[in-house]
């Protein structure tokens, strides 16, 4: 991820990106905004002959897989719960996967186990109740967004935005939308929920090719869109 920033293809990461000191020698973090933390994803275990049983203490992992969401600034985390399985879990870094991806993934069995921030966790738990997520894989952090180390005044602008925008009720708002919405259930059965299909609205096809005359990612266009509408017409 850093990449992107060391050769100036993006300017900021406005993703939850751990506050550690492994990531201060290669970004620049904003202030943070929020906490969470690592938990362990499994399917909880049932009466079925066979079937395994739900990890409750990380001392008793067997020698298994665990898909993490491949991420440099996560690896700490990921290398704290292999330590605190003995070292038994064998990692395994997913390219291009969210974490909402690998949630989808443990819930409807293909794959048996995976780390995720307990925030999104426990959105996704909310529609799939056979999730078990109980069980901690690594402690409270707190987390921000971050920008390369060439631009102190980028950094200073960001954190002045959010100083601002973390003072109005539209953060609380916000953040409840992505991750305390009682709702999740009904949008995970749309055929526009991006996670699990491939659609995002009924105008994906002119919205992709109208985009490509002012350059911009048909998604970015199609975000804006919903924002300003809904999708109304």
């Amino acid at each position: 991820l850093s990449y992107y920033l060391s050769y100036r293809a993006a300017d900021v990461m406005a993703l939850n990106i751990p506050v550690r000191a492994e990531g201060r020698r290669k970004v620049q973090f904003s202030n943070p905004f929020g906490e969470t933390r690592m938990v362990l994803v499994q399917k909880k275990s049932r009466s079925n002959a066979g079937e395994e049983k739900v990890i409750t203490d990380l001392r008793t992992f067997p020698s298994d897989t665990v898909y993490v969401q491949a991420n440099e600034f996560n690896r700490h985390l990921y290398q704290t719960f292999y330590k605190l399985t003995g070292r038994k879990a064998i990692l395994s870094e997913v390219s291009g996967t969210s974490q909402d991806e690998l949630l989808i993934r443990v819930a409807r069995g293909k794959i048996r186990y995976a780390l995720c921030q307990e925030n999104v966790a426990m959105e996704y738990h909310r529609y799939f109740s056979d999730l078990d997520i109980s069980v901690l894989a690594f402690p409270l952090f707190t987390y921000g967004w971050v920008t390369g180390d060439q631009s102190d005044s980028l950094q200073i602008e960001l954190n002045e935005w959010l100083s601002a925008f973390k003072s109005t009720g539209q953060f609380k708002s916000t953040y409840a939308e992505y991750f305390n919405n009682q709702r999740i259930a009904r949008f995970m059965q749309s055929e526009y929920f991006s996670v699990t299909g491939n659609k995002l609205s009924p105008f994906d096809d002119a919205i992709r090719e109208h985009s490509k005359m002012i350059m911009w990612d048909w998604r970015l266009v199609a975000s804006l869109i919903y924002e300003e509408s809904n999708f109304q017409v």
